[in-house]
């Protein structure tokens, strides 16, 4: 819920436009066991957000969860066992299959990312994004890249392409 509510507020000015939605993925869900990062939505739905509706009331804007939110792909909760890579798979391909806009942008949870970068950064990459947690609010931008190898799909992050926007890395 707390990725959530930071994302909407980051996007805000974005999404008071109309410009764009915010879809809640299952497979963005955060990979440690921790009791905290356990889904409080159904799926299908998006938990309350009363924080994000009363720090918009402040700024004059009409919090209407329904025109921001897509949470068709919100299964609930992540399987017990599964493994966290899973989801990063997930999420990739989601980015290619599911997605028909050629930027994305996407909130999450800071561990979730550097185990992102630590999957799809070249394997001799030495970059503090495979090492350092994005900082709380921070922003970064990269390319993102599939490929295929035989009938293997491939995901890659440009290294050159990673550069912080805003904030960067906890180094």
């Amino acid at each position: 819920r707390r990725c959530l509510a930071t994302t909407t507020i980051g996007l805000w000015p974005r999404l008071s436009k109309g410009k764009g939605k915010i879809h809640v993925l299952s497979c963005m869900q955060e990979s440690s066991r921790n009791v905290d990062t356990q889904a409080l939505s159904q799926p299908g739905s998006i938990a309350p957000l009363p924080i994000t509706k009363a720090t918009l009331k402040t700024s004059g804007a009409e919090f209407d969860p329904s025109a921001i939110f897509i949470a068709t792909e919100n299964h609930g909760n992540k399987p017990i066992c599964e493994k966290g890579k899973v989801r990063l798979f997930q999420f990739a391909e989601w980015i290619f299959s599911s997605n028909s806009s050629k930027v994305v942008i996407a909130g999450g949870h800071s561990l979730y990312f550097r185990n992102f970068f630590r999957s799809f950064l070249p394997h001799k990459s030495e970059h503090p994004a495979k090492k350092a947690k994005i900082k709380n609010g921070g922003a970064v931008a990269f390319t993102f890249c599939r490929g295929k190898l035989g009938d293997q799909t491939l995901y890659l992050v440009e290294e050159k392409s990673l550069t912080p926007i805003y904030l960067g890395f906890d180094i």
